[in-house]
């Protein structure tokens, strides 16, 4: 069996902020981290990881955070011979 993931991706970033905001107030927040997912590419690499051959079709940006996530997705095993990249 193989399977031919298609669908979006997403980068999932998080931020620390302080506890006990009221509604309506502005606060400094501080970057933490960047998550790579979608529905599409988290099946895709889960897939992969349990040893079933998986192809991720998408069309992505031609930026260095696409390019990331491009790697990390090939990393978990998935074969991304069919993601394009867009520079547009």
């Amino acid at each position: 069996m193989k399977i031919a993931a298609l669908g979006r991706n997403s980068v999932d970033r998080y931020y620390e902020c302080p506890l006990g905001l009221t509604l309506g107030e502005k606060i400094i927040t501080s970057f933490k981290q960047s998550y790579f997912g979608g529905m599409m590419p988290n099946t895709a690499c889960i897939l992969s990881t349990l040893g079933i051959p998986t192809t991720l079709f998408d069309t992505i940006g031609d930026d260095p955070l696409s390019r990331k996530m491009a790697r990390d997705v090939a990393q978990h095993g998935v074969d991304i011979s069919h993601m394009h990249f867009d520079s547009n």
